[in-house]
């Protein structure tokens, strides 16, 4: 949609933030709008920024936009938009692998809490203590990180799942009645064929 208003993709140093917040070479009246409803481009699906190139090395005639994958090296697990043949089961992958995490934050919540997050309060009870907790009881945050030590990994962002959607979170979950759902809505952001929730253990290759 920035393509189509401004007649050209941004360019690398303007960045995925040119479609959030205007661009000082678009003047105010050109041809722009807000194009992701957001604060801030969120993290990918380990917490770490995305790369974006313009023009890109893959895609000559227009830009590149990636993870470095689960390493932060890039490499064969970087995810692009330049499509490898197994990139639906890659990005399957991460989404698994973060619902791994968030179950392992979880449990070191309910441990010191003694419950899971309610519904209300979401996965963001992971980074920052929710009002209705004792704060002598969160000892977060919880959310665990690939490189804790990675100074550009945000220990206060929820990642979204590999598709740019936030993952949902409900507790009693609907599936897991004594617990406590988390899932994905898949490529399309609709759910139903396409959830990746942790009611559906999927084997990581």
């Amino acid at each position: 949609m920035f393509q189509n208003d401004a007649g050209r993709y941004p360019t690398t140093a303007e960045g995925l933030a040119a479609l959030i917040n205007r661009p000082a070479t678009i003047p105010d009246g050109g041809a722009w709008r807000r194009y992701l409803d957001v604060e801030k481009v969120p993290a990918d699906p380990w917490g770490r920024p995305y790369i974006y190139k313009c023009p890109g090395t893959h895609n000559p005639n227009a830009c590149d936009v990636y993870s470095l994958g689960r390493n932060g090296k890039g490499g064969d697990e970087a995810i692009g938009n330049w499509g490898p043949a197994d990139e639906p089961e890659s990005r399957k992958k991460a989404a698994v692998e973060n619902l791994l995490g968030f179950e392992t934050s979880l449990r070191k919540f309910r441990f010191d809490c003694g419950r899971y997050p309610t519904t209300s309060e979401g996965l963001a009870a992971l980074t920052e203590c929710p009002p209705a907790t004792p704060p002598n009881q969160w000892r977060g945050p919880y959310l665990q990180k690939a490189q804790q030590s990675d100074p550009n990994l945000d220990m206060k962002t929820i990642p979204a799942d590999p598709w740019g959607h936030p993952y949902i979170y409900i507790c009693p979950g609907l599936h897991n009645s004594n617990g406590y759902d988390v899932y994905s809505l898949g490529p399309e952001g609709e759910g139903e064929n396409g959830v990746v929730g942790n009611w559906k253990p999927v084997k990581l290759r």
